[in-house]
């Protein structure tokens, strides 16, 4: 079993001590400057709201943009039938190409098609 490393990070002028796993030191960084940053922009939405309210506000937005994230996976799965489709369309086009014989390789050119081109 892999030890937490302890981890110190910076909210709102408070330092917080966390233990996460080594291998996940870079994520806690970044979560917590992106927190950071949500919970400054929100104080200086709302100057009267004490750290904790504006903690419960940013956690309830960060909640509801994953689940919009979530909800949208379908879409995902919708576009990944049409890249499938398209896959298929150009497939059957390339063997389409590669079985019909070219004209310029077929035998030789008729000499009314040279003078033409």
């Amino acid at each position: 079993m892999t030890e937490n490393t302890a981890v110190k990070v910076k909210l709102l002028e408070r330092d917080i001590q966390l233990a996460c796993p080594p291998d996940e030191v870079e994520n806690l960084h970044a979560a917590a400057k992106h927190l950071d940053n949500h919970l400054r922009d929100l104080r200086k939405r709302s100057s009267s709201s004490t750290p904790e309210k504006l903690a419960l506000v940013a956690a309830m937005n960060m909640t509801s943009q994953l689940l919009k994230a979530r909800s949208g996976t379908p879409d995902l799965e919708a576009l990944l039938g049409v890249l499938n489709g398209i896959e298929s369309t150009v497939e059957q086009a390339l063997t389409a190409d590669t079985a019909a014989p070219s004209p310029e390789l077929d035998g030789p050119a008729d000499s009314d098609a040279i003078a033409a081109t």
